[in-house]
C-alpha cells in the first residue's frame, strides 16, 4: 500500500511539474529568493486611473470581495471620501443596498465624511420613510446620522421615532442617545412607553447619555418617566433606567427617595440601587436609614451602594451594626464588599 501511494504521489510530480529537464534547470533555481518575494508583495497597487471613475464604479471596489479588488478597497474609500461632493448623491441612493458588505463599507465611509453627509442623508432618510418594501435604507440613513452625532439630525429623526417598524424606532432611539443632547429627550420620552421592550431600553439608555453629557442631570419630568420605568415588566429596561437616574444624579434623588420609601415593589428596590450610584452626602443619610428595611433585596442595595464611596465612621459603624444581626447571605456579602478587610464573612 505504501508502494501505490508513493507511485501516486511522483506521478502527479510529474504531471503538473512544469517540463524543465529539457532546459536543463534544476528545480530549485525556479523558485523565487525570498528578497524577491517580498519586493512582490509590497508592490503599492496601480491606482492611477480611479480618479477617472464614477461613484458607482469606486464604490463597487470600495465594497469588494473580490480578489482583483482586495488592493482598491482602502484607496477606493479614501477618494470617495475626499470627493464627498461629487460621490454623496450616489452613496444616498444605495442607502437600501441590501448586501451586508455593501452596508459595512457604505456606513463607514458616510460617518468618516461625517457633518457635510448630514444633509444628504436627512434628505435620504425622508425618502426612505417613503419607502413601504423595505426598512434598511431608513435604518442605515438613521444610524448614520446618529454615528455623526449632529445635533441638527434631531428633528429629522421623530419621522423615524414614529414609524410603524420596531426596528426602525429602536434604531432611532439609539441614534437619539448617540447624539446625546436635551433634544433628543422628548423623542427618547415617547420611545421609553413603546410597545416594543428593545425600543423602550435603547430610550432608556439614550437618556443616560444625555445625562451624562449634559452635566446638568435631567429635567423633572424625564426623571418622572424613568422612576417609572423602574417597575416595567423588562429586565433590560429597568436596569437601564437605573443607570439613567444614577447619570442624572442629585436632580433625581427627591422622586428616587419618593419611590423608594413607597410601596414595596421592584421598582422601590431599584430606586434604591440607583441612590447608591448617585452618592453624596444626602443619600448616604438615606441609605443608612435603609439599612434597617425589613426587605433584604433594600437592605443589600443600600450597602451596596454606601460601599461605592468613601466611609465615614458613622457609615461604617451603620454596617458593622447591620452585620452582627444580618442572617441573609446577599447582604452579608454587600456589607463585606463595602468593608473590605473588617471582619465581615457573607
Amino acid at each position: 500500500m505504501r508502494g501505490v501511494r508513493a507511485g501516486l504521489v511522483f506521478l502527479t510530480l510529474v504531471l503538473v511539474a512544469p517540463p524543465v529537464a529539457s532546459s536543463g534547470l534544476r528545480i530549485a533555481e525556479l523558485v523565487l529568493p525570498s528578497s524577491a518575494l517580498s519586493a512582490v508583495e509590497a508592490a503599492p497597487p496601480d491606482t492611477a486611473g480611479l480618479a477617472a471613475l464614477t461613484p458607482e464604479e469606486l464604490f463597487v471596489r470600495a465594497s469588494s470581495a473580490e480578489l482583483q479588488f482586495s488592493e482598491l478597497v482602502r484607496p477606493s474609500r479614501r477618494l470617495l471620501i475626499r470627493d464627498h461632493e461629487r460621490t454623496l448623491p450616489y452613496l444616498v441612493s444605495v442607502l437600501g443596498t441590501d448586501g451586508a458588505r455593501e452596508r459595512h463599507a457604505l456606513e463607514d465611509i458616510l460617518v468618516s465624511i461625517g457633518y457635510p453627509a448630514v444633509e444628504p442623508l436627512i434628505a435620504g432618510l425622508e425618502a426612505e420613510l417613503a419607502n413601504e418594501e423595505s426598512t434598511r435604507g431608513v435604518r442605515m440613513a438613521v444610524r448614520t446620522l446618529g454615528m455623526i452625532g449632529d445635533p441638527s439630525a434631531t428633528a429629522a429623526l421623530a419621522g423615524a421615532a414614529a414609524h410603524p417598524d420596531w426596528k426602525v424606532r429602536g434604531s432611532a432611539a439609539g441614534a437619539l442617545g448617540r447624539i446625546g443632547t436635551a433634544r433628543s429627550l422628548p423623542e427618547l420620552r415617547n420611545l421609553l412607553a413603546d410597545g416594543n421592550e428593545i425600543v423602550r431600553t435603547g430610550a432608556a439608555v439614550g437618556m443616560r447619555r444625555v445625562a451624562g453629557n449634559s452635566g446638568e442631570g435631567l429635567p423633572d419630568a424625564i426623571v418622572a418617566a424613568l422612576v417609572e420605568a423602574l417597575d416595567d415588566d423588562y429586565y433590560a429596561v429597568r436596569m437601564s433606567a437605573v443607570s439613567a437616574l444614577a447619570a442624572a444624579g442629585d436632580v433625581a434623588v427627591e422622586r428616587l427617595v419618593e419611590r423608594a420609601r413607597g410601596p414595596a415593589s421592584s421598582g422601590g428596590r431599584l430606586a434604591v440601587k440607583a441612590l447608591g450610584g448617585i452618592g453624596g452626602a444626602k443619600t448616604k443619610r438615606i441609605l443608612r436609614e435603609l439599612l434597617a428595611s425589613d426587605d433584604w433585596v433594600v437592605r443589600a442595595y443600600a450597602a451596596e451602594g454606601l460601599g461605592q464611596e468613601r466611609l465615614s465612621a458613622r457609615t461604617k459603624r451603620a454596617l458593622v451594626a447591620l452585620a452582627s444581626d444580618e442572617k441573609h447571605p446577599f447582604v452579608r456579602l454587600m456589607i463585606e464588599r463595602a468593608l473590605p478587610g473588617e471582619g465581615v464573612s457573607p
